[in-house]
């Protein structure tokens, strides 16, 4: 567990320029983690394609981003992480997906 600073796990996954994606993942937040809290998103060096907010979660759920590829990529990004609130928390990242 986490009580303060970024944290962000991440997989470098390889595509097509031009192509659309939806990238998904299931993930589990403590119940310290607030609305808005995490993250889960696509980019490229620090350019963000796509991103979804989260906060805590009974279980988990699955969250998904569709992006379109700029031209010229070949390598993007795919992240999940959240700010640590000051107190013990978590998150927890299963399966992640690209269709």
């Amino acid at each position: 567990m986490e009580t303060d600073g970024v944290r962000v796990l991440t997989q470098t996954v390889p595509v097509t320029p031009g192509a659309q994606y939806t990238f998904g993942s299931w993930i589990n937040a403590s119940a310290n983690l607030p609305a808005g809290g995490g993250r889960f998103g696509v980019r490229i060096g620090t350019k963000v394609l796509g991103e979804k907010s989260f906060g805590a979660s009974n279980g988990y759920v699955h969250h998904e981003v569709p992006v379109t590829i700029p031209a010229g990529v070949h390598e993007v990004t795919v992240y999940a992480g959240f700010t640590a609130p000051g107190v013990d928390t978590f998150i927890q990242v299963d399966d992640f997906t690209v269709g």
